[in-house]
This record gives C-alpha cells, sequence and structure tokens, in this order.
C-alpha cells in the first residue's frame, strides 16, 4: 500500500505519520501545496510539487500587484489538479490533515471513491469547530460581533463536514470540536498524536530555591496569558517560589531548550483538549503540563480512559490551585512528568498511531475508537470564557434564530447551546 499524506503539515503530524509508516514497512510520502514555515522535514518534493509550492510564494510575495496574485492563485488551483493526475496512479490510500485536499473540491473525492482509494480526513479542531465557539475566529472584542459573518462560517463548515462523511472511508475528529459531524467518527485521541522528536535519557537536576515555569503562547489572546501570567505573578508576589518564563516570538529551539530546564509548563486557559503540542514537547523532558478549558469537568465523556493525555487539565478558574498544587507537591509534579513522557512516548509513538492509521486503511476497525456526535453535549468551546460564548450565541440566535448554530439534527446539544444564550439574556436583564 502506498499513502499520500497532506496536503498541509500541522504541528509535525504529517511527519510522524510518515515516518510511522516508514519503521512499518509501508511506503508514504508527504505532498504539500504550501511549504510549511517550520520545516518539519521528512517531504519529498519532486518537480511537480516544487512548482505547486512555488505558485503559493509567489501569491504570498509582498509588494505584488493584484492581477499577479489573482493569477498566482489561479495556477496554483489549477496545478493541483495535475498533482492529482500524478497521485491517482501513485498512491493507493489519501490522508488528508485540517479538512483539505489536493484539489479542494467535490470532482476531487468522487474520483478518489471510484477508483476504489481509500480515504481518511484529519481534523484537528480549528478546520471545523463553530465559529461561535472558537476564540481565535471570534475573539472576544468590545465591539458587536458580525452575526451574518459567523452564520456564514458556520454554514461552509457544515456543508463541508457533511461533504466529507459522504465520500471519505473515515473521518479522525475530537468530539469537543465535532459538533457539525452527523456521522458516527473515529475519535482523534484514539488514533493519537504521532510524536516525531528524538527522546534523550532524562538528565539529573539539581534541586532550585525557585521552580521554573514556561508559558509559551503562539497566539497570547487565544492562550488566555494575560491572566495566566497576572495568576503566576499573583503567586510570586505572595512568596511562592516561582520564576516565570514566558516565550513569545522566539524559535522552536529556545523553546526546546526552556522546557528541558524547566519545572513544569502552564499551556492554555481555554484548551477543549487536555494537552496539545506543547505539552507533549514538555512531556519528552519529563515536565509536567497544566492545561485548563471547561471540558475538564467531563473529560472521561468524550476520551477512552486510556487515551487520556497525562497533564494536570483543570477548569479555567482552578488554575491558581493547580499552579498551588505543582510547586507544593514534588511527587506529584515529577510523577505527572514521568507519566507524561511514558504516554508520549509509547502511546503516541510515530509507529504506534501508524499501526492504529493503517488498521484504519485495512478495515480494522476497533470498536471503542467511534464516537456517535449524538453524544455530544459539550458547549465551552476553545480559546474563550464562556460568557464569551454566550454572548456569541444569544447574538446569533436572537438575530438569527436557532438553526443558524448548524445543529439542529442534536436536539440536546441545541439545548444546552440556548440555556446558555438564556443565562445570557437573564444576566444582562438583571443588570
Amino acid at each position: 500500500m502506498r499513502v499520500l499524506i497532506g496536503p498541509v503539515e500541522i504541528a509535525g503530524a504529517a511527519k510522524g505519520l510518515s515516518k510511522g509508516m516508514s519503521e512499518l514497512g509501508v511506503e508514504s510520502q508527504i505532498v504539500l501545496s504550501i511549504k510549511h514555515p517550520f520545516a518539519y522535514g521528512g517531504e519529498k518534493k519532486g518537480f511537480l510539487l516544487a512548482i505547486w509550492q512555488w505558485l503559493w510564494q509567489w501569491r504570498a510575495a509582498p509588494q505584488q500587484p493584484i492581477w499577479r496574485k489573482a493569477l498566482a492563485v489561479v495556477l496554483h488551483r489549477a496545478w493541483g489538479f495535475l498533482v492529482l493526475c500524478w497521485a491517482l496512479f501513485a498512491f493507493d490510500a489519501f490522508i488528508f490533515l485540517y479538512g483539505r485536499t489536493l484539489t479542494d473540491t467535490r470532482l476531487e473525492l468522487v474520483v478518489l471513491r471510484r477508483l476504489g482509494k481509500k480515504i481518511i480526513f484529519i481534523n484537528v479542531g480549528s478546520d471545523f469547530r463553530p465559529p461561535y465557539m472558537d476564540g481565535v475566529v471570534s475573539p472576544p472584542t468590545d465591539s458587536e460581533p458580525d452575526v451574518s459573518h459567523l452564520a456564514q462560517l458556520a454554514q461552509r463548515a457544515k456543508r463541508k463536514i457533511i461533504l466529507h462523511e459522504r465520500y471519505a472511508n473515515f473521518i479522525v475528529s475530537s468530539p469537543s470540536s465535532a459538533h457539525f459531524h452527523e456521522r458516527p467518527f473515529i475519535n482523534w485521541f484514539s488514533m493519537g498524536v504521532p510524536a516525531s522528536f528524538e527522546f534523550r535519557p532524562l538528565s539529573d537536576t539539581e534541586p532550585r530555591g525557585c521552580l521554573r515555569v514556561v508559558h509559551s503562547p503562539s497566539n497570547p489572546v487565544a492562550k488566555g496569558s494575560e491572566i495566566i501570567c497576572e495568576v503566576i505573578q499573583q503567586l510570586i508576589d505572595e512568596g511562592t517560589p516561582l520564576e516565570l518564563i514566558c516565550l513569545q516570538g522566539v524559535s522552536n529551539d529556545e523553546v526546546l531548550r526552556q522546557l528541558e530546564r524547566c519545572d513544569f509548563v502552564v499551556d492554555q486557559l481555554y484548551s477543549d483538549i487536555p494537552m496539545a503540542v506543547l505539552g507533549s514537547e514538555a512531556a519528552r523532558f519529563g515536565q509536567p503540563c497544566i492545561v485548563a478549558g471547561y471540558l475538564a469537568d467531563e473529560v472521561d465523556a468524550y476520551i477512552p480512559q486510556q487515551d487520556v493525555p497525562p497533564s494536570l487539565y483543570v477548569r479555567p478558574g482552578q488554575l491558581r490551585e493547580a499552579i498551588k498544587k505543582m510547586v507544593e507537591d514534588e511527587g506529584f509534579r515529577r510523577g505527572l512528568g514521568l507519566q507524561a513522557r511514558e504516554f508520549v512516548s509509547q502511546r503516541w509513538a510515530c509507529r504506534a498511531v501508524a499501526e492504529r492509521y493503517l488498521m484504519l486503511l485495512n478495515g480494522q476497525v476497533r470498536s471503542d475508537w467511534w464516537f456517535d456526535p449524538a453524544n455530544i453535549t459539550y458547549v465551552g468551546g476553545f480559546a474563550m470564557p464562556l460568557s464569551h460564548i454566550a454572548h456569541l450565541l444569544a447574538r446569533l440566535i436572537g438575530s438569527l434564530g436557532v438553526e443558524v448554530l448548524q445543529v439542529s439534527d442534536k436536539p440536546f446539544l441545541r439545548q444546552a447551546l440556548v440555556e446558555l444564550a438564556q443565562q445570557m439574556e437573564c444576566e444582562v436583564s438583571s443588570d
């Protein structure tokens, strides 16, 4: 079996899957339409793919006349069909990341299925999460939300996921961001996230009077950095032996250097998963991670126990207590770090993750990998406080009706969203 992985790279997932398949003796190739800025590696580029990526860079070049940008977009899209023609003969299976395909067309999916190709989509959250639950798409601001734009984004995402459900053999999604799914999908956590980095033996660290805590936000607003840093600084002012290392706009090498030297990590305030990329990178050094999010109280309803990555996953309001626990309980802190390292190096090892994806491609699907979207009632979203989600919901429902949420096929979820919006309206009226 020959497997194509692409056409975009997300946090090294393509590299990790390709590495794991190589270890299993399966031929795979990473095919990217856009050159990744972090250059994860593992990609073999011939003339066809080099031109494809060059056309995208030409489009993105600064100070380009509008007509050249438009021409580059057209040529890049057209070139994708040439890549598809080559791929139809070169590969038996296609693993698509981030909801993207080589041409992003229905025609491509029809052709792939007609030719008997296996198709897997791996969704990563930000590609299909409802826009009214995503703080990256709809960050908290003083201005009123553009409800028409939000409605268009929700409708577009819903249509796309229905298209993928029709033609894909399998879709892999996190249940906490799969609100628009209508058919059962493969739980993202049952597959795992391939850790393509190397694990070195842990070095003994000398006891320090002051613990180092790392926070490295790629998007400070989405990560809740202001509140995180404020809480840590308050603890420092109260005499807690902490040193905050906040990393922003630095190289990945510098982040890794600081992770190796720190005692624990505080990742983000409003996460809908227990461990993201920063937490897994910290785990390679045996460093534990604190993650906050509204899913913390109900994580067992969405992720099988054996698939939950070890972190200190708490609700946003419990962040202060979580940091104090890390500081005061050395045994807990070190133990959690070692558990995370073992989990990432074994459960999320490239070979182990790739083996599960090959089982999907071969039709060997375990029953506990499936998740029914009818069971989703999570309304806590990602990268923003619950109050802002309630505000967006109230404006959307009040202006365009509850159907605009695109979850009418899930009565329990729809009711939960309506109740959250009503809470917002009650608070406003009481003021």
